[in-house]
């Protein structure tokens, strides 16, 4: 797919694959926070990681899962704003709703949250795997690699690498949160 093909709207295979994805993203999670959880799809484009950076209007939590077999090499990222991903491992943690607002309010990502996170990142990729599995021609497996936070115009990891990144904006809702 290149980047004059996703200008044109001649995506329609790749659009498939992202909304069939994102389903998959939305039952997995929602099942594991055990709320409703929608994801919408938005705006399809490319762009440089630098100039997401440059982009960004908040910090963002980065899930890295590292696509295998026929397609190693290759990355899937995810990005949560910093209240969804805290809210994602509140969750998990079973934290009491009234505390989870409280830490969206104040939107710090702390130690714990880490961790935590990375639960969310592997149960997170376990779902969107099986509809790779179901989707896409060829051997295909994804497992988290790795996660980290980015914030407007800083990826001290680089969990962005340094080739053009295909992005799918979309609007995450759990439960009866303030989507993100």
């Amino acid at each position: 797919m290149t980047e004059q093909e996703i200008r044109k709207g001649q995506d329609k295979t790749l659009r498939k694959l992202l909304a069939a994805v994102s389903g998959g993203v939305g039952e997995t999670l929602g099942s594991l926070v055990d709320k409703p959880l929608k994801i919408q799809p938005g705006v399809l484009d490319y762009i440089e990681p630098d100039d997401l950076l440059l982009e960004l209007d908040g910090s963002r939590v980065v899930a890295r899962g590292a696509l295998d077999k026929a397609y190693a090499g290759h990355f899937l990222l995810v990005a949560f704003t910093v209240p969804d991903a805290i809210t994602l491992s509140g969750m998990l943690m079973m934290t009491p709703d009234e505390v989870i607002g409280e830490r969206r309010n104040a939107p710090q990502w702390q130690e714990d949250d880490v961790e935590v996170f990375g639960e969310v990142g592997n149960i997170l990729f376990s779902g969107v795997d099986e509809v790779l599995r179901s989707k896409v021609k060829g051997d295909i497996g994804l497992r988290l690699q790795d996660h980290h936070l980015i914030t407007a115009g800083q990826d001290e990891q680089g969990v962005l690498g340094e080739l053009p990144l295909i992005r799918w904006v979309g609007n995450m809702t759990v439960g009866d949160y303030p989507s993100g």
